[in-house]
């Protein structure tokens, strides 16, 4: 069965949980019967790893990486990654966000306004 993260929200109180189900119609018959909060998303977990041990934390990295991406067609979106590798430059980074991540769909051009957070 598939997992589901799902973000549900009432008032201002936005609630995270992770749920496996049947089918995403299945997940949404149960949330709509159960509970009273709106749903805002509901992703599918595509990988998860209960396996591994996480690293112990150094603090040896970046915070925080947020830079504006933008395509052919000058639609943008921020990406914000965390715990970024200390041996990462503006122009590595740049460079991997342009080989691996999209912006609507299409191929990055354009990685502006970055910043590194302590």
């Amino acid at each position: 069965m598939p997992i589901y993260k799902v973000t549900q929200q009432q008032g201002n109180r936005v609630i995270t949980s992770t749920l496996e189900a049947k089918s995403l119609s299945s997940l949404q018959a149960f949330l709509a019967a159960a509970s009273t909060a709106k749903i805002k998303y509901i992703y599918e977990v595509h990988f998860e790893d209960e396996e591994t041990t996480p690293p112990i934390d150094d603090f040896t990295y970046y915070k925080q990486y947020k830079a504006f991406c933008k395509n052919g067609n000058r639609r943008s979106k921020q990406v914000l990654l965390h715990n970024v590798k200390k041996t990462m430059t503006e122009s590595k980074l740049s460079n991997l966000i342009k080989t691996h991540l999209e912006v609507g769909g299409m191929k990055i051009d354009e990685v502006s306004c970055s910043l590194f957070m302590e």
